[in-house]
C-alpha cells in the first residue's frame, strides 16, 4: 500500500495519486495547481491505513469504453463499403445520354435507392408553380433490391464468423450477447447515417437539368422547379437491425441452438441450404433472360433486383398468380382501376406467349434441390424442414414485389382548374408481384413434392452381402497339446544303469 504524505490515507498498491485528496504519490514530483507550492495541505476524510478503492463505473458505460470494438468494426466495414460502391456505380449509370445533373445530385439519388435494400421507401416530390398556382407530383416506391441485400448479408455473416472465432470455445451467454450486440448497433448507426446523407434537394435552373438512365420516370428533374428526393431512414434502420440481429443470432448462437434444439437445427439447416441454392439458381435464370431480352441500361439497373426477378419467375412457374394491381383515390373520373388491373398465371396466360411455361422447369429444379437436401432426414425431420422451407420461400417471394404510390398535391387555383378539391387526396398505388394466397398454395404443393416424393429418387437400397462358400477343412496336422521340457528331452537319450 502507498501512504499519502498529505492526508495519511492509504491507497491501493501501484496507485499514482491519493484516492482521498488526489495528491501525487510519485517521489520528487511537484504539483502546480491553483495554490502552487505554498498551498495549504488539506486533510482527507479517511484515516491512516485505510485503503480507498475507486468507484466502479456503470455496466453500460463499461460496455462502451472497456470493450474491444475492432471485431465489430471489421464486421461492418465490408458491408458498408458494398453500399457505397453500389451507389457509386449506380450514380454513373444515372448519367445516361441525356443526363445533365452533377455527380453530387446523382450520388444522393443513387444512395437513396441503394438503402431500399433494407426495406425503406425512396420518394420524390416535384413541385411546379408558385403560391397562387402550384402543383406537386409525389412518388414513393417500396422495392427490396435483394442483390444488394443478399451480398450485404453474406459479407456481414463472414465478418461475424471471423469475430466469433476470436472468442473462447464456450463463452458465457452475457459475453455472447455483448459481442453480438456491438456489430448490430454499429450496423444501425451506419444505416441511419447513410440515410441522413442520402437524398437531394434540387432547385432547377432555367436550362432544365435532367436525370438520365432508366430511372428518370421516377425522378423527373426536368419536369419541376423544385425536386426533393428522400429515403425512409427509420424504415431502413429498422430493416438493417432486424437482418443484422438474425445473422448475429445465427452465428453467435449456433452452438447453443444446436445443443438445445438438436433435430430442429438440422432440419432448419437443410431447408436453408435448399433455399439458398434455389435463390441462386433463380438469380442465374433471371440474369440470362434479362441480358438476352432487355437493353443494356435496363440490364444494368436489373442487376439490383436479379433475385427479385428470379423469385417472381419461380413463383409464376410454381402456379402462383402474377400481375399488376392498382388502387386509386380521388374523383370518380380518375378511377381507372378496371382498365389497368392485369393478372395472369401459368394456367391462364391471358394472351402471353407459351414461353412462360418453361418456368415450370425452374419449379422442378427447386423441388429437386429440396429433396436432395432432406434425403438423409427421417420423416419427422422432413416435415420440419418442409415447414421451414415453405415459410422462407413464401416470405421471399412476397417480398420480391414492388409497390409504388403516386399522388398529386394541388394548391391554390390549380385544384380549381382541374376541378379537384385540394383537401381530397388524389393518387394511385400500383403493386407488381405475386398474389398472397396463390403463393402460399403453390409453395405448399411444390414443397410437399420436394420433401416427400423427390427423396425416393435418391434412396439407395443396401447392396446384398456376398455369400461366401463354406470353409474347407484344414489340412494342417494337429499340434501337440504337450510340449516336453528340455530336461525331459535330455533324459530320453540317457542309458539306463
Amino acid at each position: 500500500m502507498a501512504i499519502c504524505g498529505g492526508c495519511g490515507a492509504a491507497s491501493a498498491e501501484g496507485a499514482t495519486r491519493c484516492a482521498a485528496c488526489g495528491q501525487s504519490l510519485a517521489i520528487g514530483e511537484v504539483e502546480f495547481g491553483g495554490g502552487g507550492l505554498n498551498a495549504p495541505q488539506q486533510e482527507g476524510s479517511w484515516g491512516a491505513g485505510v485503503v480507498v478503492e475507486a468507484k466502479p463505473r456503470p455496466a453500460v458505460l463499461r460496455w462502451f469504453t472497456e470493450a474491444d470494438w475492432r471485431p465489430a468494426l471489421r464486421a461492418v466495414a465490408a458491408p458498408t463499403a458494398l453500399l457505397l460502391v453500389v451507389a457509386l456505380l449506380l450514380s454513373f449509370g444515372l448519367a445516361g445520354e441525356r443526363g445533365t445533373l452533377g455527380f453530387g445530385t446523382r450520388f444522393g439519388v443513387a444512395l437513396a435507392v441503394v438503402l431500399t435494400a433494407f426495406g425503406g421507401p425512396v420518394g420524390s416530390r416535384m413541385e411546379i408553380g408558385d403560391e397562387k398556382f402550384s402543383s406537386a407530383l409525389v412518388n414513393q416506391m417500396w422495392v427490396l433490391p435483394m442483390t444488394v441485400t443478399l451480398l450485404w448479408a453474406v459479407l456481414f455473416g463472414y465478418g461475424l464468423r471471423a469475430a466469433r472465432r476470436r472468442l473462447a470455445p464456450e463463452p458465457t451467454i452475457r459475453r455472447l450477447l455483448a459481442e453480438a450486440g456491438r456489430p448490430v448497433l454499429l450496423t444501425v448507426v451506419v444505416t441511419a447515417a447513410l440515410g441522413l446523407l442520402a437524398g437531394v434537394e434540387h432547385h432547377n435552373s432555367g436550362r432544365r437539368e435532367e436525370l438520365g438512365g432508366p430511372m428518370d420516370w421516377l425522378f423527373q428533374f426536368a419536369f419541376a422547379d423544385h425536386v426533393t428526393v428522400s429515403v425512409g431512414t427509420a424504415w431502413s434502420a429498422l430493416g438493417s437491425a432486424v437482418l443484422a440481429t438474425a445473422l448475429a443470432a445465427g452465428v453467435y448462437g449456433a452452438d447453443r441452438l444446436r445443443g438445445a434444439l438438436g433435430d430442429w437445427t438440422a432440419s432448419a439447416a437443410a431447408a436453408a441450404r435448399a433455399l439458398s441454392l434455389t435463390v441462386a439458381l433463380a438469380t442465374v435464370v433471371a440474369l440470362v433472360l434479362t441480358a438476352s431480352l432487355m437493353p443494356l441500361e435496363v440490364t444494368l439497373l436489373g442487376l439490383l433486383v436479379l433475385p427479385n426477378l428470379g423469385l417472381n419467375l419461380l413463383g409464376f412457374g410454381s402456379g402462383a398468380t402474377a400481375g399488376l394491381w392498382q388502387e386509386r383515390s380521388g374523383p370518380a373520373e380518375f378511377d381507372l382501376r378496371d382498365e389497368l388491373d392485369q393478372n395472369f398465371s401459368l394456367f391462364d396466360l391471358a394472351g402471353q406467349t407459351g414461353h412462360w411455361r418453361w418456368t415450370v422447369l425452374l419449379a422442378l429444379a427447386a423441388a429437386l434441390l429440396l429433396g436432395r437436401a432432406v434425403r438423409r432426414l427421417d420423416l419427422a425431420g422432413r416435415i420440419r424442414a418442409a415447414g421451414f422451407y415453405w415459410i422462407g420461400a413464401s416470405l421471399l417471394m412476397l417480398l420480391s414485389g414492388m409497390t409504388q404510390w403516386s399522388g398529386a398535391d394541388l394548391r391554390g387555383t390549380a385544384g380549381e382548374a382541374f376541378g379537384i378539391d385540394p383537401a381530397e387526396p388524389v393518387g394511385a398505388q400500383a403493386s407488381i408481384g405475386l398474389a398472397l394466397l396463390s403463393v402460399l398454395a403453390a409453395n405448399l404443393v411444390w414443397t410437399a413434392v420436394g420433401a416427400f416424393a423427390v427423396p425416393l429418387l435418391f434412396r439407395r437400397e443396401p447392396l446384398p452381402l456376398p455369400v461366401l462358400p463354406p470353409e474347407a477343412p484344414s489340412v494342417v496336422p494337429p499340434q501337440p497339446t504337450h510340449v516336453p521340457f528340455a530336461g525331459e528331452v535330455l533324459d530320453s537319450h540317457t542309458t539306463d544303469r
